[in-house]
């Protein structure tokens, strides 16, 4: 494809992981930006094995993130349920109000142990 292409010509986005001090210890950090669709679904697969692999408290954080599409929210629900298998906390925060429309439109509010900026929390 030519790089001039309007379709290809930034990347649609990216999921990193990070290891970060906070409050109460080490965490994981892990920052959805862009747009996390299907063309990330490999790199979502691989942040969450990075994820388990740390097996730290686990802050999601999607400030940067600008469309979430069923590759973003299958990766939140797959590390949310990750997480509670292990015990570990789990947080999503720095959620946009467009992106908390989505997850609340999809009944996923509910799902996650815990949203920063949802009016819906489940503990």
């Amino acid at each position: 494809m030519p790089s001039s292409s309007p379709f290809f010509s930034t990347p649609p986005g990216s999921i990193t992981v990070v290891t970060a001090d906070g409050p109460s210890g080490p965490r994981a950090l892990v920052r959805l930006a862009g747009e996390v669709d299907v063309l990330l679904r490999d790199q979502a697969d691989a942040a969450l094995a990075q994820v388990v692999a740390l097996g730290l408290p686990v802050v999601i954080d999607l400030a940067e993130a600008r469309l979430v599409g069923a590759t973003a929210l299958t990766f939140l629900v797959r590390c949310e349920d990750a997480c509670s298998d292990a015990g570990l906390p789990y947080v999503v925060q720095h959620v946009t109000p467009h992106v908390a429309r989505v997850l609340g439109a999809l009944g996923l509010d509910a799902v996650l142990r815990h949203v920063e900026g949802l009016s819906t929390v489940s503990s």
